[in-house]
């Protein structure tokens, strides 16, 4: 089962080749949505050893 993440990236994907800049756009947005709520989730252990 693809992510939401791939879901909204083939969205945007086919909006776009359709001509569909606004609505691609907007796949795009939602997309981004979810991959800064997935690198956030996966990336506790990586925040601790970065230095600040």
């Amino acid at each position: 089962m693809p992510s939401r993440y791939d879901h909204y990236i083939a969205l945007a994907r086919e909006k776009a080749l359709a001509g569909d800049c606004i609505e691609a756009e907007t796949y795009y947005q939602q997309a981004e949505h979810y991959f800064r709520g997935a690198a956030e989730l996966a990336s506790p252990a990586q925040k601790v050893d970065q230095p600040q």
